[in-house]
């Protein structure tokens, strides 16, 4: 809060991309709390969440390697070493590391963001 009352830019405020973890429900409402409070009445703490992409992608691969209980992959030390050189070499050369590639190129630069976009969006 300090910092929007600082730039003066309550009104400005729209969205925040913060990561899934619902304390981040907790410190939005609490901006938008604050927002109220100064008479800016736009900030929606639900519609003004936009959640991380790269985490949503981490958790989607996750289940795909590790299914629906991959916490318990954790469970077994030397079960979990050899799954981890197993998930190693996907990531060298299997389809996780071809995601991230084709990840970091669209983010790469604004001209192939602009272009992933406009063939998602339409």
């Amino acid at each position: 809060m300090r910092t929007i009352e600082d730039y003066e830019i309550a009104p400005l405020v729209g969205m925040f991309n913060v990561d899934n973890a619902t304390n981040n429900d907790t410190a939005l409402t609490e901006i938008a709390s604050h927002l109220r409070m100064a008479g800016h009445e736009s900030f929606d703490p639900i519609e003004g969440r936009l959640r991380c992409f790269g985490h949503i992608l981490n958790f989607a691969a996750k289940a795909i390697f590790w299914g629906k209980e991959f916490e318990a992959f954790d469970l077994n030390h030397r079960e979990a070493h050899r799954e981890l050189g197993i998930l190693s070499e996907w990531q060298r050369n299997g389809p996780l590391k071809k995601l991230h590639d084709v990840v970091t190129y669209i983010l790469k630069t604004p001209q192939h963001h602009g272009a992933f976009e406009s063939v998602v969006v339409g």
